[in-house]
């Protein structure tokens, strides 16, 4: 019954981990073989059949660009890492490598000794909302050239009428230190 009852909740969590939103894997050993995949992690990665299989040797391009280094120090440290918009190359469909960005957690796995054994991985792919935040910024950096390079002093306004941004002529003009103006 006991044995029966192991395997309904191991079938359970395998459910669960095969259903969920969010990419998720797990290694074992020094050279981080796959012990499990779900669905989302193959997709993100843009590759099946990782079971098994070390993850160089499934993805030789992340070579060179930290991620295995960061694996090994989980495995000997048994710290905890988090990524956030960290951006990786990508092999996806065996297509020439794309830039994505993805926040992601290496989670050491211990065994009952408290030796770490693995690592839990689980990541979410956030190149949109990184690709947006960089083209925000950029638009942010040529509005400040611009307003900053005419000979006028340019402030605004919120609705309620907070004075919420002055350009570098209006400082320069009043000679007030930055914010103190602000309000």
């Amino acid at each position: 019954l006991a044995k029966r009852e192991a395997q309904e909740e191991i079938a359970r969590l395998g459910r669960l981990f095969s259903a969920a939103p969010a990419a998720i894997a797990m290694t074992e050993g020094k050279d981080h073989v796959f012990t499990l995949v779900n669905p989302s992690y193959e997709e993100l990665v843009g590759r099946s059949d990782l079971v098994g299989h070390a993850v160089i040797e499934t993805m030789p391009e992340l070579a060179n660009q930290g991620f295995i280094e960061l694996l090994d120090h989980v495995l000997e440290t048994g710290q905890s890492h988090i990524g956030r918009g960290v951006p990786i190359r990508l092999s996806r469909d065996g297509l020439e490598p794309e830039l994505r960005f993805v926040d992601f957690v290496y989670q050491p796995i211990s065994d009952i000794e408290g030796a770490v054994t693995g690592i839990f991985i689980q990541a979410t792919d956030v190149t949109e909302t990184s690709k947006a935040l960089l083209s925000l910024r950029e638009s942010e950096q040529r509005f400040e050239a611009i307003v900053n390079s005419i000979d006028q002093m340019i402030w605004s306004t919120t609705a309620d009428g907070y004075h919420d941004y002055f350009n570098e002529r209006w400082y320069k003009f009043t000679g007030v230190p930055r914010g103190t103006t602000d309000g």
